[in-house]
């Protein structure tokens, strides 16, 4: 809705995560289009919370992140309802920087004129700037706060030295953590879900996709009754329309858990933006592959499990068709 407020109201570059919270991926794609963002989530306490979230991952991408100040306004739709579209552009100009932002939000939190509560604020403030990669960005912001918070430059810059290096330890330990964690083997039911998931972003995302397996696949390839009926949902839509959304999609799904549920799956993909047209090829035939062999695996246990020998009898018969399917996908222009 508060999207469809901006553009309403003639911001025609607003936009909006598909019904979750930012993803590093979404930052990329941002970071296509332009070097520069304005943050305007909800001005209550989650939205707040999101934008200190959000900071982090658009910064990281190489994007400059400014948060506007909808108050006393909820969100963008409250804002622009109540006072129009120009006092809107009026807050955009006066939008702060991510980390002033941060540091407002700590300050409301904190009695400046308290010791004890100061000196906890400073502290914090110093995790904040610490966590800040450019050291010419760390090193103006450290000038700029020890300034506006009275804080003595030399203490401040060598707190930020101390947890910064901690912080170093903290993300080497972490980085051989998740090192150990990605040798380990994956269990056969996770690497299942992962390529449903993949290829259920794919079918949406890529119409060639979807047209190149729809003879194929079917419902009941998928393992869970949100994947089967995801993929009802995107068929419905382009042999209707010849178009499908991934919005649309989340929205026939009616409760909040579900919803978040296909939202996750739909954003769920291997990054294919630098990759070669061979290599997403491969990736979507192993996805397709993946998926009709779980299926037959599953007929193949519930005829054994049943006693039919004649439904056992024709699924072996046909056990070699996987290998011809890939040799077809892989002619596929995705």
């Amino acid at each position: 809705m508060d999207v469809i407020a901006l553009h309403q109201a003639g911001f025609d570059n607003a936009v909006a995560s598909l019904g979750t919270s930012l993803t590093e991926r979404q930052a990329k794609k941002i970071n296509g289009y332009t070097d520069s963002v304005v943050i305007t989530y909800d001005s209550d306490g989650a939205g707040r919370k999101a934008a200190q979230r959000a900071i982090p991952i658009l910064k990281n991408v190489g994007l400059s992140v400014k948060v506007l100040n909808m108050k006393p306004y909820k969100d963008p739709d409250e804002f622009i309802c109540a006072v129009g579209a120009d006092e809107y552009r009026k807050r955009i100009e006066t939008a702060v920087n991510g980390f002033d932002f941060e540091a407002g939000i700590l300050e409301e939190t904190h009695d400046m004129e308290d010791p004890d509560s100061k000196t906890q604020f400073d502290h914090k403030l110093a995790e904040t700037i610490a966590a800040i990669d450019d050291p010419m960005a760390r090193h103006n912001h450290i000038e700029a706060a020890a300034k506006k918070y009275n804080i003595d430059p030399a203490e401040l810059k060598r707190e930020v030295n101390r947890i910064g290096a901690a912080l170093k330890v903290k993300e080497n330990n972490e980085r051989e953590k998740e090192r150990a964690k990605a040798t380990r083997e994956i269990k056969p039911e996770a690497a299942q879900k992962k390529a449903e998931y993949s290829l259920l972003n794919m079918l949406v995302c890529n119409k060639n996709a979807y047209l190149g397996v729809k003879d194929i696949l079917k419902k009941e390839d998928f393992s869970g009754e949100v994947e089967r009926r995801i993929f009802e949902y995107l068929t419905n839509d382009y042999e209707r329309v010849g178009a499908t959304v991934g919005a649309r999609i989340v929205e026939k799904f009616e409760s909040a858990d579900e919803q978040k549920t296909v939202a996750d799956i739909l954003m769920t993909s291997d990054d294919f933006e630098e990759t070669s047209e061979d290599e997403r090829r491969m990736a979507f035939a192993d996805y397709v592959t993946g998926v009709k062999k779980a299926a037959y695996d599953r007929e193949v246990e519930e005829a054994m499990r049943i006693g039919d020998g004649a439904k056992l009898n024709e699924l072996l018969m046909n056990e070699d068709s996987l290998e011809n399917l890939r040799k077809k996908l892989m002619t596929i222009t995705l």
